[in-house]
């Protein structure tokens, strides 16, 4: 018996070292088939992306950490609970049954609430005016040239935190802020200026070719992630701001405005073509970061390790593509969403021995773009809907009815091309992507959150203006 177990350990021991040099020879494999230098995508942006990197002191990136900073330092938000108890404010109703409550931290309560908190407690209002001052760390960060961020789960202290986490903390709060100096302070034109400076750091992080990097595939090793391994500037967090806008709107309107200023920030949505070159500009950048070894320290684990080398693989064959057919990629990735699949397969190949084309790229376009770019749409018309209700005493009956006045003609989703679903009440109006709880599985896209905004949980007027300081004796 124990010569048996001997003979077996031997066995196995052996059986893990053939399995240990199978995995060396595959990275053997893997390097041999890569071959030669890389090459460079966008020789000049590349050269100012390094340059960029390595000059921190024109990065506005610090000086938003730095307005997290001090807005922590204020304590935590006062929460609504006991308002929530006693039915002051009540809740919007989610339409998915799986995530009833924006949980993100107690601004997210305040901004999906019938009647906003500060109404009725002293305690949020007193909060939020000690928070002001960290716009002028926000204005910082703008007058800088460029804000850039860049991480990777292959750095060694990646696993440990979030840096984007307070930026993510921040635009929630100035979107909070904005509502707050719509509907308490009456002050529609320092909303407005919040949220374009909200608008405006996302815009300035995403130009600046800004990305996140998760190699080690959070769908083994984590929850699931919509934004998979790459993510473009700040993904879905670049929607925060928006949200806001149309109580902003409403409020405005109550009050008899202008909403000129929203008109034109929500403009371009709605009239101008797409233009995605950011997202490309920004996945060029991580595939140089890749096939370079910028996020790779020298004492990666091996597993690790092996994944470094099979995306250097991969970063290795979508370059090359990029190289060859830069105008044909970049038609793909700026036209119809819901076309660039096909497009890109005639572009790149159907399929290779290690798997798709771009598929970091086609991830972020169809489960990230394409709902930023349906919410901003949802937005805008919403705007618009204001806008026909200050004319006209009352929303429209079709959306349809705001075209041409208001807009030169009715958009519809930027990934399915189906038109958007409107739904007129006497309390109000509900505008959605298709009006169901899940939005349909489209070219492979993950189930998800049917976008709405629901203008029936709003009071119909806005709080009262406060009254004017009596000028001193």
């Amino acid at each position: 018996m124990a010569s048996r177990a001997r003979r077996d350990i031997r066995r196995n021991l052996l059986l893990i070292l053939l399995a240990l040099l199978a995995l060396g020879g595959l990275i053997a494999l893997v390097g041999l088939v890569q071959g030669g230098p890389p090459p460079v995508l966008l020789p000049e942006q590349r050269a100012e992306f390094l340059q960029r990197r390595a000059n921190p002191a024109d990065n506005g990136f610090a000086d938003l950490t730095a307005a997290w900073t001090a807005l922590a330092a204020l304590g935590p938000v006062p929460k609504c609970d006991d308002l929530l108890a006693t039915q002051k404010v009540q809740l919007q109703r989610s339409m998915h049954p799986g995530n009833l409550l924006d949980t993100f931290s107690s601004l997210g309560r305040f901004l999906g609430a019938t009647t906003f908190c500060p109404n009725d407690d002293p305690r949020f209002r007193e909060y939020m005016d000690k928070s002001e001052p960290v716009l002028a760390a926000v204005q910082a960060a703008l007058a800088k040239p460029y804000i850039l961020h860049t991480r990777s789960t292959l750095a060694p202290d990646a696993q440990e935190s979030d840096s984007l986490e307070p930026l993510r903390g921040l635009l929630r709060h100035l979107a909070a802020l904005a509502i707050y100096k719509s509907t308490v302070t009456a002050d529609t034109e320092r909303a407005t200026g919040i949220i374009k400076d909200a608008i405006a750091v996302c815009q300035k992080i995403e130009a600046s070719g800004s990305y996140d990097l998760n190699i080690a595939d959070p769908h083994h090793g984590g929850p699931r992630d919509p934004q998979n391994f790459f993510r473009a500037g700040l993904g879905s967090t670049a929607g925060y701001p928006w949200r806001a806008i149309p109580a902003i709107a409403k409020y405005a309107v109550d009050r008899k405005d202008p909403l000129d200023a929203l008109l034109e920030l929500t403009r371009p949505a709605l009239e101008d073509p797409p233009d995605r070159s950011a997202l490309l500009l920004a996945y060029c950048m991580m595939l140089d970061d890749v096939m370079t070894g910028v996020d790779a320290p020298p004492d990666l684990r091996f597993d690790k390790r092996m994944l470094m080398a099979v995306s250097n693989r991969f970063a290795r064959r979508d370059a090359r593509i990029m190289v060859e057919r830069e105008a044909e990629v970049r038609e793909a990735v700026n036209g119809p969403l819901r076309e660039y699949a096909k497009k890109i397969r005639v572009v790149a190949g159907e399929r290779g021995f290690f798997g798709p084309k771009f598929m970091g790229l086609q991830t972020a376009l169809m489960n990230v773009t394409s709902v930023h770019e349906a919410r901003t749409i949802l937005v805008g018309l919403a705007v618009r809907l204001e806008a026909f209700r200050k004319d006209h005493g009352d929303y429209p009956e079709k959306l349809e009815e705001l075209a041409p006045q208001y807009l030169s003609k009715i958009p519809v989703h930027p990934l399915s091309g189906d038109p958007l679903v409107y739904k007129k009440s006497k309390e109000g109006y509900v505008l959605s992507e298709n009006g169901a709880p899940n939005m349909p599985d489209m070219h492979g896209m993950r189930f998800r959150e049917d976008i709405s905004i629901d203008m029936r949980v709003f009071a119909v007027t806005a709080p009262p203006v406060p009254a004017p300081t009596p000028p001193p004796n």
